[in-house]
């Protein structure tokens, strides 16, 4: 008997030695790759899968970090968290359990931002589809030897209904960590690249980038499916009438019809963001609304957009910066409008269309901590919905945050205060004056309506005095409201600080809480 249970301890030893057939091979998630970069001044989170209950070790060598440790729980995940550090690199990432090495080379630390949006985030640096070139994009492209500039760009991938845990679909320069190069580059957003450009020459860090844009998306399909349900949207049923309709190809988002659409609610988050919660990020760049204007639900969709992000990121402050839409008119790059067309056109009486989508993108940054916009109606393009001068636009990014996060200088244009009614005038206050207010273009300021208890808005003439600025008009003795940029495009948009920062779009008839209602 005592010889039988010998055997049976012998023989269960024996199995206990031998590879589990549920064994779960220690791997990472596939965002985590050679030539990446880590946010700098946060806990950097590492994970994966192991066999539950094995222990992951996480070191970063040549840092003065500790290496971190996670265990893998039931279900074989495991997330690492590296004690926060400086910018720098390149350093060598090493994770283990003991029987296996994953070895990551070539890896920096700086800061690291989602690049998110339709098609003016998508717009790439270089191509030879002359309907969506930028400014000087070959000589741009050919000069982009920025090795501590980081490029991920997010392959186009659906997941109606689902969540991925991570990357599908890589392709020709997708889901793949590259150096940033006159190869590399091309294809990559060219908003991003120019803040990133902008914030290395500024702060001498490596910057890594997070490109996740389609373009003609609205804004919906960025938003989490828990955000629909929360708020008991429509879009909530629409994705349980697809997932009940469903498709055997649910996974990989292609059902075709409504339900494989780049468009559906919650889409590109599921696949294209979620992913990323994984990471720490620094902060989110954000252009969209082309595909939303003139829709006052835009401001309930927004506020799902950041509540969501922040909720799953778990980063309650997580930094937003959103672009305003630049000017435009009348899509027709190839037969171009009569560029003094605007001039024929008068004020917008009601609040809609572009300029509600403006408003509503600015309001972001009075509700929320750590949101804010920067105007681009000066370099916009009444002919064309893809401005060509992204160069400016990336500087704003990269000068707004230094300002916001890094201690720069003054990073944002004049921003109305309030308004003082002397006789037939109107006088406007700003904030963010800086050195002081001017034009871009040495004349008179432009793009002023004023209107008085009738609504009915004409355009004023308006002089800069001091810090502030006059409108009158002799059309409206007693002025009671005025506008300022709030038309889809106008030429001469020109109010500035002295600091180089444009004027935002406002109106001084705007109600607290608006669009709360």
């Amino acid at each position: 008997m005592k010889k039988m249970v010998l055997l049976l301890a012998a023989a269960a030893a024996a199995l206990l030695a031998l590879p589990s057939a549920y064994a779960v091979e220690l791997s990472c998630h596939n965002i985590f790759q050679d030539n990446m970069c880590l946010q700098r001044r946060a806990p950097i989170k590492i994970s994966g899968k192991a066999d539950p209950g094995k222990t992951v070790t996480v070191t970063i060598e040549g840092t003065k970090a500790k290496p971190a440790t996670a265990k893998a729980d039931a279900k074989g995940e495991w997330e690492a968290k590296v004690e926060p550090l400086e910018a720098g690199g390149p350093y060598v990432v090493k994770v283990t359990d003991g029987a296996k090495t994953i070895t990551f080379d070539n890896v920096l630390i700086g800061e690291v931002w989602i690049c998110a949006g339709q098609s003016n985030m998508e717009l790439p640096v270089s191509t030879g589809n002359t309907m969506i070139q930028i400014k000087n994009h070959q000589q741009e492209a050919a000069a982009a030897n920025y090795p501590r500039i980081r490029l991920f760009e997010v392959p186009k991938t659906k997941a109606p209904g689902d969540e991925f845990d991570e990357i599908v679909g890589a392709g020709r320069n997708t889901g793949t960590w590259m150096e940033c190069s006159p190869q590399t580059v091309p294809n990559f957003s060219a908003a991003g690249y120019f803040f990133a450009r902008q914030l290395q020459k500024d702060l001498d860090i490596p910057v890594g980038l997070i490109m996740t844009a389609w373009g003609g998306v609205n804004i919906e399909t960025f938003i989490p499916d828990s955000e629909f349900s929360k708020h008991n949207r429509n879009e909530a049923k629409q994705i349980e009438n697809a997932l009940v309709a469903g498709a055997a190809n649910r996974a990989t988002g292609q059902a075709g019809g409504q339900f494989g659409n780049e468009k559906f609610p919650g889409t590109m988050w599921g696949a294209m963001v979620n992913p990323w919660t994984k990471y720490t990020v620094g902060g989110v760049l954000f252009y969209q609304g082309e595909s939303n204007t003139g829709n006052k639900d835009y401001y309930a969709l927004h506020k799902m957009l950041i509540d969501g992000w922040r909720e799953k990121f778990n980063d309650p402050k997580q930094p937003w910066v959103i672009c305003q839409l630049a000017g435009f008119e009348q899509w027709t790059p190839m037969n171009r409008l009569p560029e003094d067309q605007w001039k024929s056109k008068g004020p917008m009486d009601k609040v809609e269309g572009w300029p509600l989508t403006r408003e509503i993108q600015d309001e972001m940054s009075y509700i929320y901590e750590n949101v804010d916009s920067v105007p681009l109606m000066d370099i916009g393009d009444q002919s064309d919905i893809h401005p060509r001068d992204k160069q400016s636009l990336g500087y704003r990014l990269a000068k707004l945050v230094e300002w916001k996060y890094f201690g720069g200088e003054l990073g944002a244009g004049p921003v109305y205060d309030h308004m003082d009614i002397q006789g037939n005038k109107c006088i406007i206050h700003f904030k963010n004056v800086g050195k002081g207010l001017t034009t871009s273009d040495g004349q008179a300021p432009g793009a002023f309506a004023i209107a008085g208890v009738d609504g009915k808005f004409v355009w004023g003439d308006a002089k800069i005095v001091g810090d502030t600025v006059e409108v009158s008009s002799a059309q409206v003795p007693n002025p009671k409201t005025v506008r300022f940029a709030y038309v889809m495009y106008r030429g001469d948009i020109n109010l500035m600080n002295k600091d180089g920062f444009p004027a935002y779009p406002f109106r001084t008839d705007k109600v607290k809480n608006e669009y709360e209602k």
